[in-house]
């Protein structure tokens, strides 16, 4: 019993000890070469690239370099800044790097950054190019439509859906309900509504930021302007499958078969500002009621609980849409990039287990071996894992609760 309990405290944080960070090392690279990423998305803006695709792209790729290969310096500071990530006191790393950039003790390596940006736009026309077949037509990603802010249908940079007024539909062909509400300054009619399944494929290789797909989708909901086919904001959600979540889950008390997973979401350049946490309530609305429905015929035994979903803060994401509707961090989950590295040593992000697929490779614990595999060589933060609850005193119960911190050796498992 002692020794049990030792180990769960060695799994715990104390919530009052917790604050969201972000990943200075990273982060900076979007900060000091910002001029370099609107300039290739400027460039490049018939295709539909923006600034966040090629930021977010080169961070990434950037991190399969040694930091101090990125971040050059005249002594040991980028060591430094490295040991402190490891030791999760991101606060201090922050104020160390920026005193040594004004300093001029450290600089960002500029034509690095400006190589792997134009690396990664032409990755991304590749991306963006794909199509798929629907019902006998090869449908491409509306990439050029949903990055350029130039044709945005609403009239304000300032555009926010309203949900005064909404109206409740229910479509007459598929029976299916819909959510109509209206962008302010415009009075256009956005429409909340499922995703075919061939749509949100599409989308999840080419727009989501990982442009990789999840296993057995359950649904996709989408934000769409009335008479358009294609969503201009979309979410999908699967079950949840990977043992360390069921893990960590089972130490909050919940079932995992009674929570699905949110495993992507993206919305265009000129989504009004709260669309994602408009879709989102939407779409936790009606997964509740088809739940329901599976429990009454006996699909189910028990009602939805809830949503989990993943959050890198390495990347510089705060959240903010998910914290909207009600997500609760719960967990915090070993962070890794890993990439297929080339005959000429260029690496390109895909994820473990699609890239041990790719290599052909019996399991994922193959791929350390692996002559075309890389890992990130910045020390990496821990990514958010958070939970929505949708029964209040369950919500509540679990903002008191300790942080649990997911194991390594369970991580690298699934």
């Amino acid at each position: 019993m002692i020794h049990k309990r030792k180990k769960q405290r060695r799994l715990e944080i104390e919530r009052a000890d917790f604050k969201w960070e972000t990943n200075p090392l990273l982060t900076e690279i979007r900060v000091r070469g910002n001029g370099i990423f609107q300039e290739a998305a400027a460039t490049n803006k018939a295709y539909g690239i923006t600034e966040f695709d090629v930021a977010i792209q080169t961070m990434i790729h950037l991190a399969g370099f040694p930091p101090e290969r990125v971040w050059r310096g005249i002594d040991k500071t980028i060591l430094e800044v490295a040991k402190n990530i490891k030791l999760k006191n991101s606060c201090k790393v922050a104020e160390m790097l920026n005193k040594a950039i004004s300093k001029d003790k450290v600089n960002l390596d500029l034509r690095l950054v400006r190589f792997e940006a134009l690396r990664q736009v032409e990755r991304l026309k590749d991306i963006y190019s794909h199509g798929t077949n629907i019902n006998g037509k090869i449908v491409t990603l509306p990439a050029k439509y949903m990055g350029n802010p130039n044709y945005s249908p609403f009239k304000s940079i300032e555009a926010r859906i309203s949900t005064k007024g909404k109206k409740i539909l229910i479509d007459s062909g598929t029976g299916e309900t819909q959510l109509v509400v209206k962008e302010m300054s415009s009075d256009i009619e956005v429409i909340m509504k499922k995703v075919p399944i061939e749509i949100s494929r599409l989308y999840k290789l080419g727009f989501h930021y990982l442009h990789a797909e999840p296993k057995d989708e359950i649904e996709a909901y989408g934000a769409y302007i009335k008479d358009e086919k294609m969503p201009f904001a979309w979410v999908s959600y699967s079950p949840v499958w990977r043992e360390y979540k069921k893990k960590m889950l089972n130490y909050f008390g919940i079932e995992s078969h009674c929570v699905v997973e949110m495993t992507r979401a993206w919305n265009s350049i000129w989504s009004p500002k709260n669309t994602m946490s408009v879709l989102f309530s939407f779409a936790h609305n009606q997964l509740r009621k088809q739940w329901k429905k599976n429990v009454d015929t006996g699909k189910e035994d028990k009602p939805l609980a809830g949503v989990i979903t993943s959050i890198n803060g390495n990347m510089g994401f705060h959240a903010n849409a998910f914290r909207g509707v009600g997500f609760e961090v719960a967990g915090l989950k070993p962070s890794n990039f890993t990439y297929y590295k080339d005959e000429h040593g260029y690496l390109t992000y895909i994820p473990r287990r699609k890239l041990a697929q790719k290599l052909e490779l019996k399991g994922e614990e193959e791929l350390i071996t692996n002559l075309n595999f890389e890992s990130s060589r910045f020390p990496l933060l821990p990514t958010y894992e958070m939970i929505l609850l949708f029964d209040q005193n369950a919500r509540a119960k679990l903002s008191k609760r300790p942080i649990y911190r997911i194991p390594d050796d369970d991580y690298l498992k699934t």
